[in-house]
């Protein structure tokens, strides 16, 4: 739309408004009147709508930071309504210079220097506009090396943790939601760093990323968002006397463990040794060929076998691992070919089956091996079993096959001599109740008691041969006793 407005001031000449420049020149040429008259376009705010969205979308590419959040930049008249970003080269400044040009949608793109020359010429000196211009085209490039598990983290996935990717992208630079941490933290051992390059423009980015043994001065593999980004990250490293290496084999990695310590924590590695030695400790060493596989994109693998099975030689993990007397058996070969003592908790292979023995303890059968036997248990001649010492009681006990032990809870068929102190089993030797001096009964052996003691005549009864007899009572010996029960007794 055109419109007739005083050359002066600008301001409207006529009422009408146009579709085409030409039919406004048509109708100025009827006006009359001394003050002379020009055509102008009439001008909306539409487009700054549309700049504006185009920056917020990411249509544009922003200043960087270094410009934007200057204080001479703030609130100055570019920053208001020249919506200002990088050119598709992102190497020159793509502005839009007037609100015509803005409604024809017509960008002005010029060189940063010029640019910040044009417009802030007055406030800043020649050598700063150098320094931001080199800034913002990225020229003034740092070597970052770090060796935390935050610098690892930021490195492989943003410094605004878990929001928003690096830009050197690779499998690993991805949130790994299911995760205790981000894999890559796993480097944070001690022996490896980070070395990144910042992006300039953006502080919460980088351009290009490597995995760095500081001590050896090697780096594997180089990471970036473009050829550029790993050309100049290798220039960095190569003014630090980094080199490449095949591998990183021979460094720790942290152990971080999960899921009871079934899964273990582990980036993808990069060259020749793509696995790692892990042993329950704290770390993990880089290796040719270990039981954690670093080939996985995944984040973690499961901790391989690092125990093979004495009886039958196949991999066992370590939660299905049992020691049989010093050897490390899986728990198939412990169910069909050992035994376990319930008195010292260990197993034993079967080829010492011989030796296992059930023994009572506790008020139940247990099973115990025979070294466990010989210094716990004893075997009751009785009762043809074994039983535990702290339960059970072991007496000797003698018998027509000879001397006995017997269990003496779990025995029957035997009495205890009071004149020896010695038991007898009742099958072969005879108990005796014999009187003694102070009329006391005390029960004898009569085998083993002969000589010791004679039966009355009269009562039938047994006495010790000590006995005072009554006044009156004679005893006669028809020898020496050698059988108690063949003396008499003669009532005088």
């Amino acid at each position: 739309m055109f419109r007739i407005v005083f050359a002066d001031n600008g301001e409207q000449a006529a009422s009408e408004t146009f579709a085409s420049a030409t039919e406004a020149l048509a109708f100025r040429a009827t006006l009359a009147g001394p003050r002379a008259t020009r055509i102008a376009r009439v001008i909306s705010d539409d487009w700054r709508t549309r700049e504006m969205n185009r920056l917020r979308n990411g249509i544009y590419t922003p200043l960087p930071r270094s410009i934007t959040d200057s204080a001479w930049w703030v609130g100055s008249v570019p920053a208001r309504d020249h919506f200002a970003h990088m050119a598709s080269d992102e190497e020159r400044v793509a502005y839009t210079q007037s609100p015509e040009k803005g409604t024809d949608d017509k960008q002005t793109i010029i060189p940063v220097t010029k640019y910040l020359a044009k417009y802030f010429g007055d406030v800043l000196q020649p050598h700063e506009i150098a320094k931001i211009a080199d800034v913002a085209l990225g020229n003034n490039l740092r070597l970052v090396i770090k060796d935390d598990r935050e610098s690892f983290r930021f490195a492989y996935y943003g410094q605004r943790v878990y929001n928003e990717s690096s830009s050197a992208v690779s499998c690993m630079a991805k949130h790994f939601e299911d995760l205790p941490c981000h894999p890559a933290e796993a480097y944070a051992a001690g022996d490896l760093a980070i070395a990144y390059v910042p992006d300039p423009r953006d502080s919460d980015k980088i351009l290009a990323r490597a995995i760095v043994w500081p001590d050896r001065k090697q780096f594997v593999k180089l990471y970036g968002v473009d050829e550029r980004a790993r050309n100049n990250l290798e220039n960095l490293l190569d003014a630090e006397d980094y080199t490449r290496a095949d591998d990183f084999e021979g460094a720790n990695l942290r152990a971080i463990t999960f899921d009871s310590d079934t899964k273990i924590i582990v980036p993808y590695l990069d060259g020749d040794a793509q696995h790692a030695e892990y042993d329950g400790s704290r770390t993990m060493r880089i290796v040719q060929s270990g039981n954690v596989d670093g080939t996985t994109t995944s984040g973690y693998t499961r901790i391989a076998s690092r125990y093979t099975c004495d009886n039958c030689q196949d991999d066992v993990d370590e939660d299905d691992i049992q020691n049989v007397q010093g050897e490390v058996w899986c728990q198939y070969c412990v169910d069909t070919h050992a035994f376990f003592c319930n008195r010292s908790d260990e197993y034993y292979p079967d080829s010492e089956s011989s030796e296992d023995v059930i023994v009572s303890s506790r008020g139940r059968a247990e099973t115990w091996h025979t070294d466990a036997v010989a210094d716990h248990a004893f075997y009751c001649d009785r009762t043809e079993a074994y039983y535990c010492r702290n339960n059970f009681t072991d007496m000797e006990v003698s018998t027509a096959n000879g001397v006995e032990t017997w269990c003496e809870e779990k025995a029957e068929g035997y009495f205890e001599c009071e004149r020896s102190g010695l038991h007898y089993s009742t099958a072969d030797y005879t108990a005796i109740d014999v009187i003694q001096a102070n009329g006391d009964t005390e029960i004898w052996c009569d085998e083993e008691s002969h000589g010791e003691y004679y039966i009355c005549v009269a009562t039938g009864k047994a006495y010790a041969a000590n006995v005072v007899l009554p006044d009156g009572v004679v005893v006669v010996f028809t020898g020496r006793v050698e059988d108690a029960r063949q003396c008499e007794i003669a009532l005088v």
